[in-house]
């Protein structure tokens, strides 16, 4: 059993952690193309990384840093080769 100030915390953490950002992901797919929603979803996994770092002090591995620049080097060489999607 919950009590209240126990299911206001978990209330507010499906309100900011879900359902906020997929009526923003859902609203973009009616406004922007499907591929530029797809590019702009994997900068996602770098935005909570970077979040993490600077605003809870979380460390990061090598391996977290190298799996963000092969995201950032992917999405540069989308954009030079085909330009904005």
């Amino acid at each position: 059993n919950f009590n209240v100030t126990q299911a206001k915390i978990i209330l507010g953490l499906a309100l900011i952690c879900t359902i906020i950002p997929m009526t923003l992901v859902l609203s973009s797919l009616q406004r922007l193309k499907k591929n530029e929603v797809a590019l702009l979803s994997m900068i996602e996994p770098i935005t909570a990384t970077l979040a993490s770092w600077l605003l809870l002090k979380e460390g990061l591995s090598l391996l977290q840093i190298l799996g963000g620049l092969l995201i950032v080097m992917g999405l540069g060489f989308r954009f030079r080769e085909k330009g904005p999607a």
